[in-house]
């Protein structure tokens, strides 16, 4: 017999976002309530995740989140739950986490 977990998510529970730079690895994170000012630049080595005088990454999230709020309206009204499905977990980060949890490191 097969078990299979799946996970799901539902945009009421979303709090924050979190932007990674893949120069250095430092992330910041933007509450899901304030998700009209994201950042424009790494707060770490200030690489810029957006050309100057250009705002099309900061309208693409911005987009994001109002069609974020506008789909939680929509199933609300209709009387629905609106969730998303989160990919599994690999299974190198599953072991990590499982190592963490247990006390083990690679020290």
């Amino acid at each position: 017999m097969t078990s299979q977990t799946k996970k799901f998510i539902e945009i009421p529970d979303i709090i924050a976002f979190r932007f990674e730079c893949l120069k250095c690895h430092a992330y910041t994170t933007v509450p899901a309530d304030n998700f009209l000012k994201l950042p424009r630049q790494c707060v770490n080595c200030d690489a810029e995740w957006e050309a100057p005088r250009t705002s099309y990454v900061h309208e693409a999230f911005q987009h994001l989140g109002e069609a974020m709020r506008r789909a939680q309206k929509c199933a609300e009204s209709r009387d629905i739950v609106f969730s998303l499905e989160l990919k599994e977990e690999s299974k190198a980060v599953r072991c990590l986490s499982a190592d963490l949890e247990s006390g083990i490191t690679n020290a």
